[in-house]
């Protein structure tokens, strides 16, 4: 009977539940209820609908004792909102109505997606559920706690200390059973809101780091226009990389357009669920417990910043990192792991040397606002940045790197390593990313894994927020491979084969590799030999008697036809080159005639465009055709 007397309350605490303030305390009794008692055959009240005083009594001490616990936490977290921002994101749900107050029913404000980025501002209570006050951009309303993840251990402390107990005694109130807020049970609900192509990699992370947290990141955007996008001058790759990675050099200074291959590769968020390179997608807030300053120096162990700042002796690296990332609120780990892959382990740029010729006593360690197709270039932008800043220390360096860094990235939305170099988020999308390194988001991710491990915090509660696109491959991007081509010959009309007038195939030539072509055997009567080209008119790529070439194609297996290219007896067997300025300029140079056969240096560029860099020739307007360099 005891159980059916607590239900009858139940549903009248329900009912005003939306009327009354949260810290209000109803006068109403269960004697104002409507009367609908039977009288038995002994005029007594029937037991069925008997309301027992005691229960009644220990229900309103909960309440009391629940309204006491909200208002302290209310508190609580006031104030610790105003000392830092609180991080969360949206998760195991495709898309969620911001709302305009605490309840399923009320306006919705905002339609929001998985992996949105929330700041918590304050927590209420209503229907038996836990709502935090959140802002998201230039709204702000309420959302289910059940559907917020975080790892920020200032805010978890503050829901060991309030937020267990108030839904302790929610529970107890209103026997609710609220399964979802508990991504760690055993059917990973966190897991269960990627598409299957994911589930394998992140089972296998789930079972080793139990209290790892996934989040969907959805971008709503296809993934072939993403590939798209992202082609071009802000997808580099160092000329280290073999030849699949590449596609035509970026200027002069040592770097490369990425191939198509490539990015694909470093853009499929599954190629990075394993142990070394999850961490792109790690939420880049501050936890003091492991994020510590022992933990920022194993990060420097072995570089330049492993001591002493190079202006001040007083000061380490280590804590100038430590230091600032506590005061921005942003993971100190990933500030240095920042400059360590900008700087590199030696740290011999110019920029953070202090003594570049203009700009003495100036220092950029994260490279901020440092562009160009040129390392002169490169210095020169980046350090009179550094100059307009005020970066004449290294710390004020890191510093204002870092608040750059943490307020037009971190908090902007651009949370995680992966987007800081691919911003597939609704602000800017394609734009504003940090770096032009493919591989930055891999590179660094190692980099704080490997700390976490040194300094064993690997299993503690990380948040880690996984992009997906539409229209993916069903299984993950391949690693761009050395393609390999053949090559035949074509004597193009030339005097009919024998055994003397013969030309091999060449099997097995790699892409990005350059080769040198045999002397022509071919005759022809009457006709001088000019040369081979891929087209039998001499409309495709030229290849002069004996002379280098590569990459006469990009697809994996094929085979390259060189045609003889053959000019009349005493017709004179040079040919024009006419130089174009494509587009609008200053600046004029003349035609340059060329002999068939014979190797000749283009002219150096007499052209001028402001605003724009010259990065080399093409034989066709729009860059699609053959490809040369500055006087190649």
């Amino acid at each position: 009977m005891k159980k059916r007397i607590i239900s009858v309350v139940l549903a009248f605490s329900l009912a005003v539940a939306n009327i009354l303030p949260v810290n209000a305390q109803s006068d109403l009794t269960p004697d104002s209820l409507e009367e609908t008692d039977t009288l038995n055959d002994d005029n007594k009240v029937d037991t069925k609908q008997e309301v027992n005083e005691e229960d009644n009594n220990q229900i309103s001490d909960k309440e009391k004792e629940l309204n006491a616990l909200l208002t302290s936490a209310k508190e609580a977290l006031k104030e610790l909102a105003s000392q830092k921002d609180i991080m969360a994101l949206v998760y195991l749900t495709d898309s969620y109505d911001l709302k305009e107050k605490p309840d399923s029913s009320s306006n919705s404000l905002e339609k929001l997606t998985s992996g949105d980025t929330v700041f918590i501002k304050d927590i209420e209570i209503n229907d038996g559920k836990i709502w935090y006050f959140v802002s998201h951009n230039d709204k702000k309303g309420y959302i289910e706690k059940a559907y917020l993840a975080y790892s920020d251990e200032d805010f978890i402390a503050f829901e060991d200390k309030y937020v267990t107990e108030i839904k302790n005694l929610l529970d107890t109130l209103y026997a609710l059973d609220d399964g979802v807020l508990c991504a760690k049970s055993s059917n990973y609900a966190d897991i269960a809101q990627f598409p299957s192509s994911y589930h394998s990699y992140l089972n296998a992370l789930k079972k080793a780091h139990p209290n790892w947290t996934f989040v969907k990141q959805n971008t709503n955007l296809n993934w072939s226009s993403v590939i798209a996008n992202e082609k071009g001058a802000k997808s580099l790759v160092p000329g280290s990389y073999v030849a699949a990675y590449k596609d035509g050099a970026y200027g002069s200074g040592g770097w490369y357009y990425a191939s198509e291959a490539a990015i694909k590769y470093v853009m499929d968020p599954r190629n990075y669920l394993n142990e070394d390179s999850i961490f792109a997608f790690e939420l880049l807030t501050y936890n003091s417990s492991y994020q510590t300053k022992t933990a920022v120096s194993k990060v420097l162990a072995n570089s330049f910043m492993s001591g002493a700042l190079r202006d001040n002796k007083s000061m380490t690296y280590a804590t100038a990192f430590y230091e600032i990332g506590k005061s921005l609120g942003v993971s100190p780990l990933f500030l240095a792991c920042r400059v360590y892959q900008e700087q590199g382990a030696a740290g011999t740029s110019p920029l953070i040397s202090g003594t570049y010729s203009g700009y003495t006593g100036y220092y950029n360690y994260f490279n901020i606002g440092a562009s160009g197709s040129t390392n002169a270039q490169v210095i020169a932008s980046g350090l009179s940045y550094a100059k307009r800043q005020g970066w004449n220390s290294v710390y004020k360096a890191l510093k204002g790197g870092s608040q750059i860094v943490a307020s037009s990235y971190i908090l902007a939305g651009q949370d995680t390593l992966y987007l800081q170099k691919y911003n597939v988020t609704s602000k800017n999308t394609y734009n504003h990313q940090y770096m032009q390194n493919i591989f930055a988001p891999m590179s660094e991710g190692a980099s704080e894994k490997k700390a976490y491990m040194n300094t064993g915090s690997i299993n503690n509660t990380f948040v880690f927020k996984i992009p997906v696109y539409n229209n993916m491959p069903s299984s993950a991007s391949p690693k761009p491979t050395e393609n390999t081509y053949n090559l035949k010959f074509d004597r193009n009309g030339g005097d009919p084969d024998t055994s003397k007038y013969y030309m091999y195939w060449v099997y097995g030539l790699k892409y990005g590799t350059t080769y040198k072509v045999a002397k022509c055997n071919y005759v022809k009567s009457g006709y001088d030999f000019a040369g081979w080209n891929t087209k039998a008119d001499g409309s495709g790529t030229a290849v002069a008697d004996q002379g280098s070439f590569k990459n006469l194609t990009k697809t994996n297996g094929a085979t390259v036809t060189l045609y003889a290219q053959w000019v009349k007896k005493g017709s004179g067997n040079t040919y024009t080159v006419k130089y174009k300025i494509n587009g609008t300029g200053t600046g004029s140079m003349s035609n340059q005639k060329i002999t068939y056969g014979k190797t000749a240096n283009l002219k150096a560029i007499t052209f001028c465009r402001t605003g724009y860099i010259f990065t080399g020739w093409n034989t066709k307007a729009n860059g699609s055709g053959k490809k040369y360099g500055d006087k190649a």
